[in-house]
């Protein structure tokens, strides 16, 4: 077998995230790492359907306050809850804005994935990688390469 390209866990980690993620990817897998360890929480989009359920502990004049520091139109698909110190904010969302907020932060979940994450993505090949030894290697396929199938330089 003969690899053009060979590739250590992190830049297999970054190509196939620049290269083979769409902005649907790209949301689903900050919506895996969010609920695995609260690293996105700043762009964790809850469907407006359970706004009632979400809000239901908080005063209606809370409520209010939020809506009017965030940007919010109950009529959006979504919908996240930002803290600001103490204060929360409201804002809604349609799902383009949840892809755009994902691939805004492409650099962001490349870094986590890399550095910091070892938990499930929703992609098969991208969670080979992430759970993979710093040293394991890849090839332009993103299967894992064995030391065995290494050409030996004398």
């Amino acid at each position: 077998m003969t690899n053009n390209k060979m590739m250590n866990r992190a830049e297999g980690i970054e190509t196939f995230v620049r290269d083979h993620m769409t902005g649907d990817d790209l949301a689903t897998v900050i919506e895996y790492m969010n609920s695995y360890d609260g690293s996105f929480a700043d762009c964790e989009y809850i469907l407006m359907d359970e706004f009632d359920e979400i809000m239901k502990e908080e005063s209606p004049m809370t409520v209010a306050r939020a809506i009017h520091k965030g940007i919010f139109d109950p009529n959006d698909d979504y919908f996240k809850v930002v803290y600001d110190g103490e204060d929360m904010a409201l804002f809604s969302a349609d799902w383009e804005d949840v892809v755009e907020d994902a691939e805004s932060r492409i650099d962001d979940i490349i870094d986590h994935l890399v550095n910091h994450y070892s938990g499930d993505t929703g992609f098969n090949e991208l969670d080979d990688m992430v759970l993979a030894d710093d040293d394991t290697l890849f090839d332009e396929y993103f299967e894992e390469v064995e030391q065995s199938d290494m050409p030996h330089i004398a």
